[in-house]
């Protein structure tokens, strides 16, 4: 059974006018639904495309936030290198003040021993001196009392 739709230009038509409106009706609306039926192949073209950018997007998101954890993880492990680095740091400052104490003590002992050997050896060349004076008078003597003594 065939609907034909009741207009009031069909009403004064025959029949076969009437199957001649009808059919332009029918191919007026398959024309309509080809258009629309393009249109939406078109839209669903676009749409598939924005899906595909758009999943593409998902996965680079997912690999930023991956590589965003994987920053704060490194991060978390710079911060506690560094904190271990500070501690170590703050323990050879605090090794080489000992050191640099320790450096000038040995300054200040070293000076001492020089000052000391120089007081040694000045005395020990005085005493060289007093000795070869003592010398020379036990030798002065020793001949005036062999002359003395024939």
């Amino acid at each position: 059974m065939t609907f034909i739709p009741k207009s009031p230009e069909l009403e004064d038509a025959s029949d076969e006018e009437r199957l001649d409106m009808s059919l332009s009706c029918l191919m007026k609306g398959i024309h309509l639904l080809n258009r629309v039926s393009c249109h939406t192949r078109k839209q669903a073209i676009i749409l598939a495309g924005k899906q595909l950018k758009f999943e593409e997007a998902f996965q680079t998101l997912k690999g930023m936030r991956f590589l965003h954890k994987q920053l704060d993880v490194e991060e978390n492990d710079i911060h506690e290198e560094l904190h271990d680095l500070s501690e170590r740091n703050g323990r050879l400052v605090d090794d080489l003040s000992e050191n640099l104490r320790c450096k000038d003590e040995l300054k200040k002992l070293n000076q001492d021993l020089h000052i000391n050997f120089d007081d040694v050896i000045g005395r020990r060349l005085g005493l060289n001196r007093g000795l070869e004076y003592k010398t020379q008078q036990f030798e002065s003597l020793k001949l005036q009392y062999t002359k003395k003594v024939p």
